[in-house]
């Protein structure tokens, strides 16, 4: 939907912009690794996507969904079996629930794959014939996941979305293996034939993992830290807190370099829903360079009426996310964490900030009209400071922001009204910067929208349009970006004297 993603140089990532209003499909191909002859396998418009090749090489299983359906709120989609000799395509799973990364067993005899009531959603995993399709045993799963595998010993292994690779065992699924402590949560992982994993530790770093199937501990191979010795990175914690009515809540923290205990940092907190702790490199999320200039970092890791379907508790916890009285409860789990990291004696009440891209955002939006605690916001490329608008603006988008507010806007639009950043844009005090680039679609109106919104409530807000950037920016737009709201942070939270920045040369 973003264009396609390249890295001409090798170094700095950038997306290739499909034509204008021109629908984008995902094809398959074949390329012969000795010949490096590559040849196209299907040509249906439609979005095929995981593909996984059986294991006498024959048959090709992917994941489908139609041409006439919007992706993101599609509640409809296929698993189809490919012969390559052939080129003949049968559907192996049909009708209802989107279904993702067939997976076939060693012996060939099973596929295996997920199946949703829509992209994000909850999953079950199906096993069945790979002759006739029939349905062997299925397993529910706790939340949205991001991998799975047959577990070589026995049973799967599940990665979540949220998660860590499942700490216990899933009901009904044996040997659900955890293979790191959750101070080491795993990100990016394989499986190898012997039955051991390898996998990187949290989603970029810093060290590289393995543990063999046995009862063996785990294993750190690589550790960029080690790696170069110029390289100073801050030192992150997992904490967990109970807010007022006594429900436990679970974030991470991000420690300067040279941080001193006893020391209160100035402290920008990043709102971005759901749990990522273990990203502390990403570009634009909180960061490294973060706490390398001096900043303590949290990330408090909320539910959100937007991300509730991504939500990692129990359904009923999530659900409490959904709808307009959602806000409360992502307030509640935001500001009771900020409290605990100001008790804890981590941070300067004095001098916070909040952060939020994409979906943290729409949660950064909302949050700055509810409270004056922090000194200024960072806002970038927004999700859904309009409900309406995003509803009606994006064909397709209705079904899906339906799900999410729990209601037609038909039936119910002065919810839509409550879910609105924009309409609440007077109760803002915070100084506000926020950010998005001209090839960002939807995301550019809603920012532009809720900009709008503060200039006519009389707000203290900078609006930063990129040409040529799409929803992640790369290139000289990161770098005029991260030089601004930098500066922006500075201005606000001024220096901390007892803390000394690192100078790079």
């Amino acid at each position: 939907m973003g264009g396609v993603p390249q890295a001409l140089d090798g170094r700095s990532l950038s997306f290739r912009p499909s034509e204008a209003a021109a629908p984008v499909y995902s094809e398959l191909f074949i390329a012969e690794v000795t010949t490096s002859h590559v040849r196209q396998v299907t040509n249906d418009r439609a979005t095929n996507y995981n593909p996984a090749w059986s294991p006498d090489g024959r048959s090709i299983a992917f994941a489908r969904i139609g041409p006439q359906a919007d992706i993101l709120s599609a509640t409809e989609g296929d698993i189809a079996i490919l012969d390559v000799s052939t080129g003949q395509r049968r559907i192996f799973a049909g009708g209802p629930e989107i279904k993702s990364q067939p997976i076939w067993s060693a012996d060939g005899r099973e596929l295996a794959y997920l199946a949703s009531p829509t992209l994000s959603g909850r999953p079950t995993i199906r096993v069945c014939l790979a002759s006739n399709g029939s349905l062997v045993r299925s397993y529910p799963l706790d939340g949205p996941a991001d991998k799975f595998d047959w577990d070589r010993s026995g049973g799967f292994i599940v990665s979540y979305v949220e998660e860590d690779l499942a700490a216990t065992p899933t009901p009904g699924i044996t040997d659900v293996r955890s293979i790191a402590p959750a101070s080491k949560p795993p990100g990016v992982w394989a499986q190898a034939q012997n039955a051991a994993i390898a996998w990187i530790e949290g989603a970029s770093g810093p060290g590289l993992w393995i543990k063999s199937s046995g009862p063996s501990s785990p294993k750190k191979l690589l550790d960029i830290e080690l790696s170069d010795e110029r390289l100073a990175l801050g030192r992150s914690e997992t904490i967990s807190w109970r807010d007022q009515s006594g429900e436990t809540h679970q974030g991470a923290l991000l420690l300067p370099p040279n941080y001193r205990k006893g020391t209160r940092y100035p402290m920008i907190v990043d709102v971005y829903p759901g749990v990522y702790e273990g990203n502390w490199m990403a570009p634009m999320s909180g960061n490294q360079t973060w706490a390398a200039a001096g900043y303590i970092v949290f990330k408090p890791e909320p539910r959100a009426p937007h991300e509730w379907v991504n939500c990692s508790g129990s359904v009923a916890q999530c659900q409490r996310a959904r709808g307009p009285d959602g806000w409360n409860v992502t307030f509640n789990d935001v500001m009771s964490g900020v409290a605990d990291v100001v008790r804890r004696g981590y941070a300067d009440p004095e001098k916070m900030c909040v952060y939020g891209h994409s979906n943290g955002g729409g949660v950064a939006d909302y949050l700055v009209t509810q409270t004056g605690r922090f000194k200024c916001a960072v806002v970038v490329a927004p999700v859904l400071p309009n409900w309406m608008g995003s509803a009606l603006l994006q064909t397709g988008s209705w079904g899906l922001v339906a799900n999410l507010a729990g209601t037609k806007l038909w039936d119910d639009p002065l919810a839509y009204v409550r879910l609105s950043a924009v309409t609440r844009a007077n109760q803002v005090k915070t100084p506000m910067l926020i950010a998005v680039g001209d090839e960002d679609g939807q995301f550019l109106l809603g920012a532009i929208e809720m900009y709008n919104a503060l200039r006519f409530a009389g707000a203290d807000v900078t609006l930063l349009r990129y040409p040529h950037e799409g929803h992640v920016f790369t290139g000289a737009g990161l770098h005029d970006f991260w030089r601004r709201y930098m500066e922006f942070f500075r201005h606000y939270l001024g220096p901390n004297e007892k803390t000394t920045a690192i100078r790079r040369g």
